[in-house]
């Protein structure tokens, strides 16, 4: 038996770590404002309520990020 560890399961170093959890952030925040600036304008919303889609779809996607963290989906 080998105790190596996959590569899936194996802990980075803490730079690293920052690193690519910085582009997840940046690249979820640019995925979740596009959709309701996209939305919006297609709707011809009046920027009150694109400011106001794109303010609950962040509010959603952080709830959604807490409840994958503490593993609420398994």
């Amino acid at each position: 038996m080998t105790d190596k560890i996959h590569p899936v399961d194996e802990m980075l170093a803490p730079p690293k770590l920052f690193t690519l959890g910085l582009q997840h952030v940046l690249v979820m925040y640019a995925g979740a404002v596009a959709v309701p600036l996209i939305v919006g304008r297609a709707l011809k919303l009046p920027p009150e309520d694109v400011a106001f889609l794109i303010s609950a779809d962040l509010f959603v996607c952080g709830i959604v990020t807490l409840i994958q963290s503490l593993g609420a989906t398994q």
